[in-house]
C-alpha cells in the first residue's frame, strides 16, 4: 500500500509541472500581459480591471468546489483543467472582442482557481497517509511548480526576443503549447484517480462550519495574500512594462530568475517548516511583502531599473511561502476539513485581489504608481501582526 502511495504522489508531482507549464504559457503567465497590450491596446486602469474578470471566478469556484467534491479532489481538479483545457484551444485559433475574451478569461480562472486549493489538499492528504513530512512534500510540488514557471518564463524571453510569438494574429502558438500541456496534465490526473479508488478514504471530505473562530486568522492571511499577490502578478509587473518600458524578453528572464532561486528557497523553507513551525515562514512572508510595497513606492520614481528588478525578484521569494498557510491550516484541521476550508481561503483571497485591484487601477491613474504600493504596505503590516499574534497551532 506505501509503494502505491509514493507511486500516486509521483504522478500528481507530474501533473502538476504539466499543469503548471500550461498555466505560465497560458492566461496564467507572463504572457497574459503581452497578450492584452498586442492584442487590445489597453492602459493602466484597464489592466486593473481587467482583474475584476480573472478573480471573481476565484471567488465563486468554492461553489463549484463544494458541487464537485462529492466526487473527491481528484476528479475535481481533472474536471477544473477540462475547462483549461477548453479556452487555450479556443484562444489558440481565435482573437475574440474584448468584452468576449473576458468572458474566456473568467471562464479559465475558474478553472485555474478551483485547482489552486486541490493541489495543496491532494499533497497533504497524500503526505498524512504516507506518514511524511508535510512541509516537505508540499515544497516539493512548489518546487515542481515553479521550475515550469521558469521555463515558461525563458519561453517568454526567447519568444520575444526573436519574434517567435505574435499576439496579433488569429493563430497563437502559445495558447495551443498550454492547451497541449493541460491535457498532459488531466492524463496524469486520471491515472491518479484510477489508482486512488483503491484508497478513497484519503480524498474524502464533508461539510464543516467554515466560521469557526479556529479558522478565523486562517481566512484574514488568505485575504491580505490576495493583496500581496496583486503586488507582483499585476502592478509590479505593469510598473515594469510602463514607467521602464520593458518588454516581454526583460520581463521573461526577470521572472526565470525570481522562479529558479524560489525553487531552492521554497524547499528550504519547506525543511524549515517541519523542524520549526509554519508560523515562521508567515512572519518571513509579512516582513518580505511589507520591505517590497515600499521599495516598489519608493523605485516608482524611475530611478535604475536594476534595483527594481532586485526588488521583484526578492518579492517573488515572499510570494511563494503562502504555501505556508496550508501547513499551518492542517495543523488545526482534520482531512476531511481541509479541501472545504482552502477552497474557503481562495474565496477570501480573491475576494480582497478584486477589490484592491480595482482601487489599484483607480489609485494608479489618479494619484500616481507610489499611493499604490504604499497601500499594499499598510495592508501587510496587519498580516504581519496576525502572523505573530493570531496564530495559535496545537
Amino acid at each position: 500500500m506505501r509503494k502505491n502511495k509514493s507511486k500516486a504522489f509521483i504522478l500528481f508531482l507530474f501533473a502538476v509541472f504539466a499543469i503548471a507549464l500550461g498555466q505560465g504559457i497560458g492566461l496564467g503567465g507572463g504572457f497574459a500581459n503581452f497578450f492584452y497590450s498586442e492584442a487590445y491596446q489597453i492602459n493602466g486602469f484597464v489592466r486593473g480591471a481587467i482583474e475584476i474578470p480573472r478573480e471573481i471566478p476565484g471567488i465563486l469556484s468554492i461553489f463549484l468546489l463544494l458541487f464537485l467534491l462529492k466526487k473527491g479532489d481528484i476528479f475535481s481538479s481533472i474536471v477544473s483543467q477540462v475547462i483549461s483545457v477548453i479556452v487555450a484551444f479556443t484562444l489558440a485559433f481565435w482573437t475574440p472582442p474584448f468584452w468576449i475574451m473576458l468572458g474566456f478569461l473568467a471562464f479559465n480562472s475558474l478553472g485555474m482557481h478551483s485547482f489552486f486549493p486541490l493541489q495543496d489538499s491532494i499533497t497533504l492528504k497524500l503526505s498524512e497517509a504516507n506518514n511524511e513530512a508535510k512541509g516537505k512534500n508540499l515544497s516539493m510540488i512548489m518546487a515542481a511548480s515553479l521550475f515550469a514557471t521558469s521555463i515558461s518564463a525563458l519561453l517568454v524571453f526567447f519568444g520575444a526576443k526573436y519574434n517567435v510569438f505574435t499576439f496579433s494574429n488569429h493563430f497563437k502558438l502559445t495558447f495551443l503549447v498550454s492547451g497541449i500541456f493541460y491535457f498532459i496534465g488531466i492524463v496524469f490526473l486520471v491515472m491518479l484517480f484510477r489508482m486512488s479508488k483503491n484508497s478513497k478514504t484519503i480524498f474524502q471530505t464533508k461539510n464543516i462550519a467554515l466560521w469557526k473562530g479556529k479558522f478565523v486568522p486562517y481566512f484574514i492571511l488568505s485575504g491580505l495574500f490576495g493583496a500581496q499577490k496583486q503586488v507582483n502578478a499585476t502592478f509590479a509587473i505593469w510598473m515594469i512594462i510602463s514607467v521602464f518600458a520593458k518588454r516581454a524578453d526583460y520581463m521573461g528572464i526577470l521572472i526565470a530568475i525570481g522562479t529558479f532561486i524560489s525553487i531552492f528557497w521554497v524547499l528550504g523553507i519547506g525543511k524549515l517548516t517541519d523542524k520549526t513551525s509554519p508560523k515562521v515562514a508567515l512572519i518571513m512572508n509579512g516582513i518580505i511583502a511589507i520591505s517590497v510595497a515600499f521599495l516598489y513606492a519608493f523605485l516608482a520614481k524611475g530611478i535604475n531599473p536594476i534595483w527594481v528588478a532586485v526588488v521583484f525578484v526578492v518579492d517573488v521569494l515572499g510570494v511563494q511561502l503562502a504555501f505556508a498557510r496550508s501547513l499551518y491550516l492542517k495543523k488545526i484541521c482534520s482531512s476531511t476539513e481541509l479541501t472545504p476550508v482552502l477552497a474557503s481561503g481562495v474565496t477570501c483571497d480573491h475576494t480582497v485581489a478584486l477589490i484592491v485591484a480595482f482601487v489599484g487601477g483607480w489609485v494608479w491613474q489618479s494619484f500616481g504608481i507610489a499611493p499604490v504600493f504604499i497601500g499594499f504596505g499598510v495592508l501587510q503590516v496587519v498580516a504581519l501582526g496576525v502572523s505573530v499574534f493570531g496564530i495559535r497551532e496545537k
